[in-house]
């Protein structure tokens, strides 16, 4: 372990990376990583149990090993024990397989990086505990996989195995896939949510499950949202937002706050979008089991 970051390697190309993993019943970590260069090379490391790190095996490797021969990866995003992303437009998944996570229309675990069913070209994705959940390059959103708190966001409680396609809408540019809820957001800056909400999670000022997305914080303009997941405790689960008005970002919370995740100087839940101290300029904001990161400018 280390208690400050160290540099992998002495390469100075990568361009984005991605953290999964979990906690199994046994108390034992099965953490992970993935991270695309700017040659649009996916390189993987870590635990590899489920074969999330997507190399045809199920053994630990302690360097970043690239996966397979492909130069078109331009996204990667890592969930609790599988990971997704996209290629040359295509969007592809491999790992932990129980829930239909996978996306190929079976249950099983892929030891590579398998095409999800029905094609179609793709432009971001969010792989969350045991679901994944995509926008497509005409602005529809599918989401396929675990689906027992509703955090498909398709009208039911069913696993799906395939890509499910979200509502009707064709104007969704963001999605974050998280435990047991899922948030989006829709050309004009609005936020949707939907899922497990035990903790307010889904931002609507109850507790109640939600199949389908519901709008919140209508009175603002959202450009960036982040829902936390890979956690065996879903009451944990939080959700944290930037709102945009004008070159400005304020920073908002809501859900579990068990451990003051959301920022708000308590640790009283929060069942509705709330604002994080009065600082504006704020930019991303990041969030984890219990935990929350973000910048702001000075």
């Amino acid at each position: 372990d280390s208690q400050i970051p160290v540099q992998i390697g002495s390469a100075t190309n990568w361009s984005s990376v991605a953290v999964g993993g979990r906690i199994d019943d046994f108390g034992i970590p099965s953490d992970f990583a993935c991270a695309v260069k700017s040659t649009g090379t996916l390189w993987c490391w870590g635990d590899d149990t489920f074969g999330q790190l997507g190399l045809n095996s199920t053994a630990p490797v302690d360097t970043p090993t690239q996966v397979g021969v492909l130069t078109t990866w331009t996204a990667v995003s890592a969930g609790a024990a599988s990971a997704c992303g996209i290629a040359g437009g295509s969007l592809l998944c491999w790992g932990a397989g129980g829930s239909g996570q996978i996306g190929n229309n079976d249950v099983l675990n892929k030891l590579v990086p398998t095409a999800v069913s029905g094609g179609g070209t793709w432009t971001s994705v969010s792989v969350g505990d045991q679901q994944v959940c995509a926008v497509k390059s005409d602005a529809s959103l599918w989401c396929w996989g675990a689906n027992n708190s509703g955090q498909l966001g398709v009208g039911s409680t069913v696993n799906q195995k395939v890509p499910t396609r979200v509502g009707v809408a064709n104007d969704w540019s963001q999605v974050s896939a998280g435990g047991v809820s899922s948030c989006g957001i829709r050309t004009g800056g609005l936020l949707f949510c939907w899922g497990g909400n035990a903790n307010g999670q889904v931002g609507d000022g109850t507790t109640s499950q939600r199949t389908s997305p519901v709008q919140i914080g209508a009175s603002k303009v959202w450009k960036q949202v982040a829902t936390s997941g890979f956690s065996n405790y879903p009451d944990d689960a939080h959700v944290c937002a930037v709102a945009s008005s004008g070159t400005t970002g304020s920073l908002w919370c809501w859900g579990g706050n068990d451990v003051g995740q959301l920022g708000i100087g308590s640790t009283t839940q929060a069942l509705t979008p709330t604002q994080v101290g009065t600082s504006i300029g704020w930019g991303s904001v990041a969030v984890a089991d219990t935990q929350t990161l973000a910048l702001r400018a000075l």
